[in-house]
């Protein structure tokens, strides 16, 4: 069953862009970057709500506190790719390498898995464009910690 949604995956992410080609060359934020950072909003705010939920049990509470935590985390890790954080990008490819091994390990011993979605996810965060977008640009975005100069 998952084959098959990974194949319609594919065949709608190649007819978007057969169809619509976005430009990269503008310092807008990507497609891509953007459906990862709702997905960590989502995935996080779901974490917390759990973390919260989880909290208040006596026997997990402690685990509820580290859902909470991951969840926060995952939002924090959301607004940095929403605004163009240079260390979002790199969390990100820290998950998606974490993604790939933990992927092939569950392939291999269990024969689940999907270690080529992440894969994917890998490529896709070492593209040009996105250097361009969360580096290049940055004073764009972000103010600049220099002081302004004196002048008489």
């Amino acid at each position: 069953m998952t084959v098959i949604l990974y194949v319609a995956a594919g065949i709608v992410t190649l007819a978007y862009w057969a169809v619509w080609r976005p430009d990269y060359s503008t310092a807008e934020r990507p497609l891509g970057i953007t459906i990862f950072a709702l997905g960590c909003g989502l995935g996080g705010l779901i974490l917390a709500v759990e973390g919260l939920l989880l909290f208040f049990l006596p026997i997990v509470g402690l685990v509820g506190v580290l859902a909470g935590g991951i969840g926060l985390g995952f939002i924090f890790l959301a607004k940095g790719l929403w605004t163009g954080k240079g260390w979002s990008l790199e969390t990100m490819l820290v998950i998606a390498v974490i993604g790939v091994v933990a992927g092939i390990v569950l392939f291999l011993l269990y024969g689940t898995g999907a270690p080529i979605v992440m894969a994917y996810q890998l490529w896709y965060l070492r593209r040009p464009h996105l250097h361009r977008f969360f580096y290049d640009s940055l004073n764009a975005r972000t103010p600049s910690l220099r002081p302004l100069p004196i002048t008489d």
